[in-house]
């Protein structure tokens, strides 16, 4: 298997439908224009995403995808592109 440690491959494997998705549950938990979040939107560059968001971002997450997020997956979502490779990875589309 290729090392595809710089994630392209499984963000372009993100629907332009689910993106949308990702962007609306993003702008949603973090109380931000929709146009605001980027596909660089990252956790500690901007304010909102705070520890309380984080639990509220993968409570969403579980719910809306009917997935349950391991601990270390937790902690490893940091940006918008994390969550699209994330899903990708568990073939949400």
């Amino acid at each position: 298997m290729a090392d595809k440690s710089d994630g392209s491959e499984e963000a372009t494997l993100t629907t332009a439908g689910l993106h949308r998705q990702i962007v609306a549950i993003f702008s949603e938990t973090f109380q931000i224009e929709p146009g605001l979040v980027l596909e660089d939107f990252k956790r500690g560059e901007n304010g909102a995403w705070d520890s309380i968001n984080h639990l509220r971002l993968i409570a969403e997450l579980e719910e809306i995808f009917h997935i349950a997020l391991s601990d270390e997956e937790v902690t490893r979502i940091a940006s918008l592109r994390d969550v699209e490779m994330l899903l990708a990875q568990r073939g949400v589309q």
